[in-house]
């Protein structure tokens, strides 16, 4: 039974996956080394978030589908873009009719980071088998030698962050096709996971007319983002009935100029944001959850001032973006355990400083500075990156409320990330496909990392009022977020590996091309028998 706090027991699993199936839940049409090479060929395109390749895997995984046209007419593919992509990248979303209202929607994203980081090997980053063979030589140092040389794993840029879930959830769809069970299916592939999520933003601009238009009732999303090994944990694999939400709290520091031999005649904005990291990153206190289901504490993503180059006087302002996760608490409340932290770090600083005779240094959130600028006007930040945009902001009303007084702001300096959770209903269907598989799988509550999940949701973050009020770009009124209009049940099954992002970055073979298909297949067919009579898409 799936249980709404904590983690489902684990299940003990055979040494071979289970082979127990009827005939209409048999072997996949594509074998476990067709899914392999499918996943070489999209690993093969390097599809970098911001490039071309988005566009090219795309359409290479679009040729794949079209030849499915033969054998069923009925598949419907289409190419979608969101209107808010400056680079009008498509995403891919594939039809196959079914009986019944009560659909499921299996997806992943196509783009990676960069491959730089692979420096002397970055050719082989993409040619996964060349790689692999490279690390077995040593390439990636001994650790990862012995990996390769065991055969179980398979190294290279996107195996596991997402090609090789893309090309499981794509053989599922495949054979859920074919076989056709009650219900209808819908495959995604989704360009910009890495950068503004465009992709996923796609689907919630288009898929609901298009579901409304069909008839069509909505009720679950599985994605197949990559899950790793986490401490404690025997081996075994991850599932996760929702996904863990993130915020970016940040502070902007204004200082007082001064000579560098008369440092007492100012105030150094990069000690005190120094002072706040030292508070902020790796906090305890601002880390939500309990037990195995803690959210990992914030760290710091930048940190600079606003000098735009090297002489002896201090800065006037600086700052700093950290990372914060998010599961049970709301935005509101971890802004207010942020500024907390934030006082807490200038109270040190102060204390610290005491002999310098520096003048007392507020803070404030942006709602209060908002409130103590007194309607000052909010300069026109359209065409910046939104992070720029929202310091931007900071500066001009602490300019105009605060000008040459020390202050810290705290503020977010990107759009919300929401915590989700899956209704009991899809959590247990997912279950049921674990234990009747026979795999060590256990469900947690959240998956870890942020994913375009968060996006497909319904989620009480949207209504908390405190996120717009401390978002400066919220108060241009040109950038306002709205809930999803997909508002599906969210889940995470995918496949293992480690070093995502990493140039260690490797998938287990086994489980990727040969378990999670099946799982991905037979975890579909029971959402679809499972969905509730009556559930429906949309607002």
């Amino acid at each position: 039974m799936w249980q709404p706090l904590g983690i489902v027991q684990p299940v003990q699993v055979p040494q071979e996956p289970s082979t127990n199936s009827s005939d209409e839940e048999g072997d996949l049409l594509l074998t476990a080394s067709q899914i392999e090479e499918l996943t070489l060929d999209l690993v093969a395109v390097r599809s970098v978030n911001g490039t071309p390749g988005e566009a090219a895997v795309v359409d290479l995984i679009a040729s794949r589908l079209e030849g499915m046209r033969t054998a069923r007419r009925d598949l419907r593919l289409h190419l979608i873009r969101s209107a808010h992509d400056p680079l009008a990248r498509p995403t891919l979303v594939a039809h196959s009719p079914g009986t019944g209202p009560t659909g499921v929607l299996l997806m992943g994203h196509i783009d990676t980071v960069g491959t730089e980081d692979y420096l002397e090997l970055e050719e082989l980053a993409t040619r996964p088998r060349e790689l692999t063979a490279r690390a077995a030589q040593g390439a990636l140092g001994e650790e990862m030698a012995t990996a390769a040389r065991s055969g179980e794993w398979l190294f290279g840029r996107g195996v596991l962050d997402m090609k090789s879930g893309v090309a499981a959830a794509l053989g599922a769809f495949l054979d859920l096709a074919e076989t056709q069970p009650a219900g209808n299916l819908l495959f995604a592939a989704t360009p910009d996971e890495e950068g503004a999520s465009y992709g996923v933003t796609a689907l919630n601009e288009w898929l609901p007319d298009y579901l409304a238009s069909e008839g069509i009732a909505l009720g679950a999303v599985l994605n197949t983002d990559y899950t790793t090994g986490r401490p404690g944990d025997g081996g075994a694999m991850h599932a996760y009935a929702g996904s863990t939400g993130k915020l970016l709290p940040a502070v902007y520091v204004q200082g007082v100029p001064s000579h560098a031999a008369e440092p007492e005649r100012g105030l150094d904005p990069n000690a005190v944001v120094a002072a706040i990291t030292g508070e902020v990153a790796y906090s305890e206190e601002l880390c939500d959850g309990s037990g195995a289901e803690t959210a990992p504490p914030p760290v710091t993503l930048l940190q600079r001032d606003a000098k735009p180059f090297y002489d002896v006087q201090s800065a006037r302002s600086a700052g700093a973006y950290y990372s914060l996760f998010h599961r049970q608490r709301t935005p509101h409340e971890q802004m207010e355990r942020f500024v907390a932290q934030v006082r807490r770090g200038v109270e040190n600083f102060a204390a610290r400083t005491r002999g310098l005779g520096l003048q007392g240094v507020r803070v404030l959130s942006f709602e209060e500075l908002r409130a103590e600028a007194d309607g000052a006007p909010i300069p026109d930040v359209q065409g910046l990156d939104v992070r720029e945009g929202a310091r931007r902001i900071v500066a001009a009303l602490v300019e105009q409320a605060f000008p040459d007084q020390p202050i810290v702001v705290a503020y977010f300096a990107a759009p919300l990330i929401p915590s989700v959770e899956s209704a009991p209903w899809a959590a247990q269907a997912v279950e049921t496909a674990i234990r009747t598989e026979g795999v060590d799988y256990r469900l947690h509550r959240h998956y870890p990392y942020i994913s375009d999940l968060s996006f497909l949701a319904a989620s009480p973050d949207w209504d908390d009022p405190g996120f717009a009020a401390n978002y400066p770009l919220a108060a241009t009124g040109a950038e306002r977020q709205l809930p999803p209009r997909l508002q599906l049940a969210p889940l995470m099954l995918g496949p293992y590996g480690f070093g995502a992002h990493q140039r260690v970055e490797r998938v287990l073979r086994r489980h990727a091309f040969e378990v999670l298909p099946r799982l991905v297949h037979r975890a579909a067919r029971e959402l679809l028998s499972a969905q509730p009579t009556g559930k429906t898409t949309g607002r």
